[in-house]
């Protein structure tokens, strides 16, 4: 689908995403421990909130910069 070897952008693309899902990942994992107090779960959740609206931000940006590539703008 994506040749990461010609397209430095897809390779940076799914780099920060991989990245990205590790952040979530690591987040629902403390947020499993029983002993994180209140205060850690509120920013764990709202760390996951950013994380999930930036890996949103990057998708759309992907997708609009494939778009213009179809479209031969780019």
């Amino acid at each position: 689908m994506f040749k990461l070897k010609k397209e430095p952008f897809a390779h940076a693309f799914f780099h920060d995403i991989k990245n990205k899902l590790g952040s979530v990942k690591f987040s629902i994992s403390m947020l499993k421990n029983p002993k994180i107090s209140e205060l850690q779960k509120e920013k764990l959740l709202n760390s996951l909130l950013f994380t999930i609206e930036k890996t949103i931000d990057i998708f759309q940006d992907f997708i609009e910069t494939e778009r213009f590539k179809q479209a031969k703008f780019l």
